[in-house]
C-alpha cells in the first residue's frame, strides 16, 4: 500500500467511517459557495468530520458549502453525496459536535415568555370575575 491509499483520520482501511456519529435533529442553514442565499436544513447526523442533512439545497457533489447551526458552529466543507432530499457534507476541519448539543440560552427561563408571570400584574387572568 502506498501513501495515497493510506486511510485518512475519518476512514479506516476498509473505507468505513470510524468517527462517532450522533443522530439528532437540529435546524441549520447551508450556503453554496457561489451563492449569497442561506437555505434552511434539518441536520440529522453529525460527527466531527461531517454531517447528513435534509433540505431543498440546489448543489452538486463536490460543491463548496458553508454550514451554520444554532449560531454556534460555522463550518466549511464540500458536498460528499446527494441522495434525494438528503445531502452529506465533509468538513474541511474537525469540529466539536458536543457544541451543537448544548442548549441555547442560559437554561434559567425554560418557559416561553408568553407563559411567564408578569411581575407588574396581579395573578388573576384578565376577564375572570370573582363571585
Amino acid at each position: 500500500m502506498d501513501m495515497s491509499d493510506a486511510p485518512t483520520p475519518e476512514t479506516s482501511v476498509d473505507g468505513k467511517r470510524n468517527l462517532q456519529r450522533s443522530s439528532l435533529f437540529i435546524m441549520g442553514s447551508i450556503k453554496v459557495a457561489e451563492s449569497d442565499v442561506w437555505v434552511p436544513i434539518k441536520i440529522k447526523n453529525l460527527s466531527a468530520s461531517g454531517l447528513m442533512a435534509e433540505g431543498k439545497v440546489t448543489c452538486q457533489q463536490g460543491d463548496r458549502v458553508a454550514v451554520e447551526a444554532k449560531g454556534k458552529v460555522d463550518a466549511e466543507g464540500s458536498v460528499a453525496w446527494i441522495v434525494g432530499g438528503r445531502i452529506g457534507i465533509a468538513f474541511d476541519t474537525l469540529i466539536d459536535p458536543q457544541e451543537l448539543k448544548q442548549p441555547v440560552g442560559d437554561g434559567k427561563d425554560l418557559l416561553p415568555i408568553y407563559l411567564r408571570p408578569d411581575p407588574g400584574r396581579p395573578g388573576r387572568r384578565p376577564g375572570l370575575k370573582a363571585f
